[in-house]
């Protein structure tokens, strides 16, 4: 590694921080997790952030009291890196190390961050310690209609996931496949299989998937335009800039963050410094003040 940019002590790519996640020639489903190569100095930016940032949270012990368990595999595709189960880690403690999966090699597609705890259920977040002390996870409310709508020029006055007529659950999940859809004929086929494989001691039988869709639409008229492109992906994108932002802060402030997509956990003691850093990352990215940053999880 030869860039006069970047430390090169600081830059471990013997496990790559940044990787790229590209379909399998011949499938529709299946993808593969490569190294990009080093071609740019964006690309060379993102490295040294993420290895500065794991550099400092390797300082810090994330974990769980000995008496909860929770057994399941590692991120889908992560073996190589974390082969290790949960009930492992929580017996010993576990020192987060943070990678960025993109899903184009322009890096403008994707970005966010995973750890092993990326699959940790909601149910024992809870009891997640960073340093031994209890915790608070903040999470950005309706973040990728936020950002669509501010893209817009215009400010996100209601929370975009409710509709009178709508289970939430089944709702929200609509308005996500609308923004990450190519065509209105996918968004409206992956209603369908979602309203037939509902969450179990739920029915949503009777409910029409071109009715939810176009519920969907109606309520979010303003933002038509960024329906069915795969705006999602983009979206993703900035938000995974922003969290970076946000992961920094608290780094040079040494105290240990652990981000779960668009939320983030920290010591319950910086619960109102996370709040105003949340803010203020946002903002600086969008010109907007986010919609709502609301407690998700709290020891």
């Amino acid at each position: 590694f030869t860039s006069h940019e970047v430390e090169p002590a600081k830059v471990k790519l013997d496990k790559p921080h940044v990787l790229i996640r590209t379909k399998l020639e011949g499938t529709t489903t299946k993808s593969n997790l490569v190294k990009p190569p080093i071609t740019s100095k964006h690309y060379i930016k993102i490295v040294k952030d993420v290895s500065v940032i794991n550099e400092e949270l390797l300082k810090h012990q994330f974990g769980l009291p000995s008496s909860i368990k929770e057994a399941g595999p590692p991120l889908q595709g992560q073996k190589s890196h974390y082969p290790i189960c949960f009930n492992e880690l929580f017996d010993n403690n576990l020192r987060i190390r943070l990678q960025r999966l993109f899903s184009s090699a322009d890096l403008k597609k994707h970005g966010r961050y995973y750890t092993t705890l990326q699959s940790l259920s909601k149910k024992v977040r809870p009891y997640l310690t960073i340093d031994g002390e209890g915790t608070v996870e903040l999470d950005y409310a309706g973040l990728h209609y936020n950002i669509a709508y501010n893209k817009n020029g215009l400010e996100m006055l209601e929370y975009p996931y409710q509709h009178p007529d709508i289970p939430p659950d089944l709702f929200k999940t609509a308005c996500i496949i609308a923004l990450n859809t190519k065509n209105k004929g996918a968004a409206s086929g992956a209603i369908r299989k979602t309203i037939d494989n509902p969450p179990d001691g739920v029915n949503w039988a009777g409910m029409s998937a071109k009715a939810v869709l176009q519920a969907v639409i109606d309520k979010h008229l303003a933002i038509k335009d960024k329906m069915f492109q795969e705006y999602g992906l983009y979206f993703m994108n900035i938000d995974s800039d922003i969290a970076t932002d946000v992961i920094r802060h608290f780094t040079k402030l040494g105290e240990g963050i652990l981000p779960l997509h668009d939320s983030f956990v920290v010591r319950a003691a910086m619960h109102q410094e996370l709040v105003k850093v949340m803010n203020e990352s946002y903002k600086n990215h969008l010109n907007f003040e986010p919609y709502c940053v609301e407690v998700k999880n709290a020891a």
